[in-house]
């Protein structure tokens, strides 16, 4: 669990609150000994590999933490953070998590076309 604060906490420290849409792009390729993490994090990207840049599961569980967060859901907006991700590095790489006027990009890791 401390990868989900450590992402909401720098969502907060750049964009001042979570109030922006998020969207997780790619799989992360962490260690999958911490089982949490690696089912939120990592379970849809390998099973459903058009989710992508669907942050679902991610999302709802940060929900279920009691953070009060939305997913990206404009067709635009999830083109422009596809485009947006290809020049930023991997979480927990610094830039890996950048805020935009209408968005949030958390990019775990490189997506498939």
């Amino acid at each position: 669990m401390s990868r989900t604060y450590n992402i909401i906490n720098e969502i907060e420290k750049q964009a001042g609150s979570i109030k922006k849409p998020i969207v997780f792009i790619g799989s992360f390729t962490g260690s999958a000994n911490v089982r949490m993490g690696y089912v939120i994090f990592e379970h849809d990207r390998w099973n459903i590999p058009e989710n992508m840049l669907y942050g679902g599961r991610i999302i709802g569980f940060m929900r279920q933490l009691g953070y009060e967060i939305q997913g990206v859901t404009s067709e635009a907006d999830l083109s422009k953070a596809k485009y947006e991700s290809h020049n930023m590095p991997s979480y927990p790489k610094e830039g890996a998590i950048r805020v935009f006027d209408n968005f949030c990009i958390v990019k775990l890791g490189e997506i498939s076309n």
